[in-house]
């Protein structure tokens, strides 16, 4: 590992380290999630939205397909594999996220969310450590 990060520049250094992060978060997020019974997790969800503009069966469905959303994403951030596609989609995902506690009415949950958007558009900003190619003659 320290050879590897000999070669980086400090901002590809920085770039590695928030991916990973975001990686490590979302991944265990999901994993919880999914440990703890998605069903679980969408029964504790839904009620919040019940009174909300949202149809309950769409809130229930994004809620049942999110835990593996999550550890989806988390695990191409982490492989670095299209790497701007996957913070482009994490930036989206949290971009709901913040939707979903403006409609609850959460707006202190808004900020942290917003502080998470921040770091994937800094990671997005900075040069890649690394990117995953999946053959020789993809560019990307």
């Amino acid at each position: 590992m320290t050879c590897f990060l000999a070669r980086l520049s400090g901002s590809q250094k920085a770039e590695w380290l928030l991916r990973w992060a975001l990686a490590v978060f979302f991944f265990f997020a999901g994993l919880g999630k999914i440990l703890g019974g998605v069903s679980a997790f969408v029964y504790q969800m839904t009620p919040g939205f019940e009174d909300s503009m949202l149809p309950i069966g769409l809130v229930a469905g994004f809620f049942w397909i999110l835990p593996f959303l999550e550890v989806l994403l988390g695990g191409w951030l982490l492989i670095g594999f299209r790497r701007e596609g996957g913070l482009l989609l994490t930036g989206l995902l949290l971009i709901i996220f913040m939707f979903g506690h403006k409609i609850m009415g959460d707006m202190v949950g808004i900020m942290p969310i917003f502080i998470y958007i921040l770091v994937v558009a800094g990671a997005l900003y900075l040069p890649a450590a690394w990117e995953f190619k999946c053959c020789k003659m993809c560019k990307k």
